[in-house]
């Protein structure tokens, strides 16, 4: 059943061999957020690509509908270092020497492969961040915001293939994080400026994440898929009003591991996720939509108008009217 799964080059998912030259087609479009931007269709998946170079940093967003299950073939001859993100989505690669590297929806890993020979598989829908740097680049950023030395050996074995010892998950600070780079309004050289600074705050995010992840985990595999599943939902649903109580019923899990078990494994509480998740549509919303900001308000689950705008400030540092886009005026 397996052999049916058709086998793709790069090139035929792409158009080309190499990301960073599919960027420079005549067809790629260059955004004014610091992007470049390359529309995907093909028989097994319609989608687009982002990517921006920032020097040493380089940036790629996808999203794929993907229509049939198959996998690609990928052969790099040249070190492959990077953090990958899966937001949304499977990734499992499978290797000519049989090692794996599977990352499931919501968690990230570390790559740093010398070679890389083997199969990339894919079957269901995805959303994916991939950040490539130097490894000399990550050595320093890592030192110069106190690792040592011997802690960046302990996360980072420069052997032929190297991650961290499980997939993570994603917190709620970095899907923010992802957010801002992937839909900010600047532009120009401020852009540029933005999209670094927070491409190597989610970098130390990672790594700060995989460091505490060496430490031994109270939570049980049984504990850590509900609480992956408490988040799904709360993503869906951050519109309604929850208690710990129900939710816990809901899910099978007591009001313990919920509180503690969701603020260990996301860096925020079930209410503090919540009020992201509200306040981050809510922007998105004032950005892109007519809608009056009373009734931003209540769609993204505020009763009261002025207590979103205090929490809209105390979190974005400025009021909602300030961040709608101008009127243009026809």
């Amino acid at each position: 059943m397996r052999d049916k799964i058709p086998c793709l080059t790069l090139k035929e998912i792409y158009g080309s061999d190499y990301l960073q030259d599919l960027l420079k087609n005549k067809d790629s479009e260059v955004l004014t957020s610091g992007f470049h931007k390359k529309n995907i269709s093909n028989p097994y998946l319609d989608g687009y690509l982002i990517s921006a170079n920032l020097n040493d940093i380089r940036l790629t967003y996808q999203e794929w509908k993907i229509t049939s299950p198959f996998k690609i073939r990928v052969d790099h001859h040249t070190p492959l270092i990077k953090l990958q993100f899966e937001l949304l989505g499977q990734s499992a690669y499978e290797g000519d020497d049989h090692q794996q590297i599977i990352i499931p929806s919501n968690h990230y890993q570390f790559i740093y492969n010398l070679t890389t020979h083997g199969f990339l598989n894919y079957s269901t829908h995805r959303k994916v961040l991939d950040i490539h740097l130097p490894y000399s680049y990550l050595e320093e950023l890592l030192g110069s915001q106190g690792f040592s030395k011997l802690g960046v050996k302990a996360l980072i074995n420069k052997t032929n293939m190297t991650l961290f010892k499980s997939p993570l998950i994603i917190s709620t600070d970095q899907e923010l994080l992802i957010d801002q780079l992937t839909s900010h309004n600047y532009k120009a050289d401020f852009a540029y400026d933005f999209l670094r600074c927070k491409a190597n705050e989610l970098i130390l995010s990672a790594f700060v994440g995989a460091n505490n992840a060496l430490h031994q985990s109270p939570w049980s595999n049984q504990d850590i898929a509900i609480l992956n599943a408490v988040r799904d939902y709360l993503k869906n649903n951050y519109q309604q009003d929850f208690h710990l109580q129900d939710l816990a019923k809901m899910f099978g899990i007591n009001e313990y591991k919920l509180k503690n078990g969701f603020k260990a494994l996301f860096s925020d509480t079930v209410f503090g996720y919540i009020r992201k998740m509200r306040l981050t549509v809510a922007h998105q919303m004032l950005l892109e939509t007519p809608l009056e900001i009373k009734e931003i308000a209540y769609l993204t689950g505020f009763k009261y108008s002025h207590h979103f705008t205090k929490v809209y400030f105390d979190h974005f540092n400025k009021l909602p009217k300030e961040s709608r886009k101008p009127i243009k005026l026809k």
